[in-house]
């Protein structure tokens, strides 16, 4: 075999070599990254297991904890509504897009100046983002709407009536 036929047999299996050895750090790598998944999903749960126990101890509602993923939900459907990305509304806050993030999955509490500088770059009232709320579980609309109706005065428990009946025919 002449030398330069040698020679590229030698290349071929080098390169051979070099790519077992790359696959095996890719597969390496591939289980590092779904452990970490599992230390994450594994994370999260315990998050929302001491979060049930904060509320316990301190007798917040359960409703209350939601309250900040709704309020990100509505913040994230009105930034959407408005043809804006996270970078642009982030940008105009002030604030990263990773905590924009954060706080439209409900994961962070934004501070007021947050909240009014949203609602302002949005072009919107800061109570919009606390407006028209959805609660999925049809027992907790229900409480809502009964502690509602508990701390209502008679004439506003008229009004509440006039608006029902004309909803409800």
């Amino acid at each position: 075999m002449s030398k330069d036929i040698k020679d590229m047999i030698e290349g071929i299996e080098s390169h051979e070599k070099q790519l077992a050895e790359l696959r095996n750090q890719n597969d390496r790598l591939r289980e590092m990254i779904e452990k970490q998944k599992g230390v994450i999903r594994d994370q999260e749960t315990i998050i929302e297991e001491q979060k049930v126990k904060i509320a316990r101890m301190y007798d917040i509602p359960e409703d209350v904890l939601e309250l900040k993923e709704l309020i990100g939900s509505r913040i994230q459907e009105i930034r959407n509504k408005k043809g804006i990305t996270q970078d642009q509304l982030s940008e105009k806050v002030g604030i990263s897009a990773k905590y924009l993030s954060s706080i439209e999955r409900g994961k962070e509490n934004p501070t007021l100046n947050t909240i009014l500088k949203l609602a302002q770059s949005l072009d919107v009232k800061p109570d919009h983002f606390f407006i028209h709320l959805e609660i999925e579980d049809p027992a907790k609309r229900k409480s809502m709407i009964n502690e509602i109706l508990d701390e209502a005065d008679e004439d506003q428990l008229k009004l509440i009536y006039k608006v029902l009946s004309a909803m409800m025919i």
